[in-house]
């Protein structure tokens, strides 16, 4: 009988504030529907200096909400994941599943996952009736937006496109001026 040896490499704690999903949306550089067409793992150095097992996601047949992209396809790259019998889980760190689509809240921040608050930024996507897209959490769980772009579980899975009009409605994708700039008012508050 062969034996087959798997490593498992335990990371660091991951801790991640909860956001409503209008912050995670603002937060984000881009928002896009894609489907992840496949996956690989490779080696790369953390910025701590660590090597780690990381994760590469191709996302295809791509759509942008928010942000540009300047090419047909988007790869992301996710620590954790299976190299040479190795096995890095890291809490937290979302996994894609190749053939799904998904609704992706895509940051610069974050060197060890892309995704504005991890899973935070991933909702799956299923076709509905009449093939509507409904989102869903990374548990699977439906979800909705409820007031101030609050995540709402418990009832059906909003379509994507009411889910969209909402963070809209939000003002995900409206400019926010520098912190620094002056007021065209001349500096004074007004009411």
């Amino acid at each position: 009988a062969a034996v087959v040896a798997v490593s498992v490499v335990a990371a660091e704690a991951t801790s991640v504030r909860r956001m409503s999903a209008a912050e995670a949306a603002r937060r984000a550089s881009t928002i896009l529907v894609g489907t992840v067409s496949g996956e690989s793992c490779r080696l790369a150095t953390t910025p701590g200096g660590k090597t780690r097992i990381f994760t590469d996601y191709d996302l295809r047949d791509l759509s942008v909400w928010k942000g540009t992209l300047e090419t047909s396809n988007r790869v992301v790259s996710v620590v954790g994941g299976r190299l040479h019998g190795r096995v890095l889980k890291v809490a937290g760190a979302p996994r894609l599943e190749t053939g799904r689509r998904y609704l992706l809240f895509v940051g610069d921040a974050e060197p060890l996952c892309p995704f504005v608050g991890w899973g935070q930024g991933v909702f799956p996507l299923e076709e509905g009736p009449g093939g509507a897209l409904l989102v869903h959490r990374q548990d699977g769980e439906p979800v909705s937006l409820a007031a101030g772009g609050e995540i709402a579980t418990g009832g059906p899975a909003m379509r994507l496109d009411a889910f969209l009009a909402a963070l809209d409605r939000e003002g995900v994708r409206a400019p926010t001026p520098p912190a620094s700039a002056p007021d065209a008012g001349g500096g004074e508050e007004r009411r």
